[in-house]
């Protein structure tokens, strides 16, 4: 799966969420920007693994990432704020 050259901005909850125990593989992040999430710029409570590269995370209320279940983060070049 594929996210990539998207503003996520003023989000009620968190930016980017991956949750409740799924198993998500081979997800790839690019050229993302996260602004003012209501809780993590990226929260994720998973299995399996991702690549995150050019993802900025600013203002986030909660903190830019939580992470848990599980999940293996790839970080590439160009991530700030998380």
């Amino acid at each position: 799966m594929l996210l990539q050259d998207n503003d996520i901005l003023d989000s009620t909850y968190s930016g980017l969420l991956v949750s409740w125990q799924k198993n998500v593989g081979n997800l790839t992040v690019k050229n993302t920007k996260i602004a003012k999430a209501g809780g993590y710029g990226i929260e994720i409570n998973a299995a399996g693994s991702g690549t995150f590269s050019g993802v900025t995370v600013t203002d986030a209320a909660s903190g830019g990432l939580s992470l848990a279940g599980g999940f293996a983060v790839n970080r590439g070049a160009g991530n700030s704020g998380w």
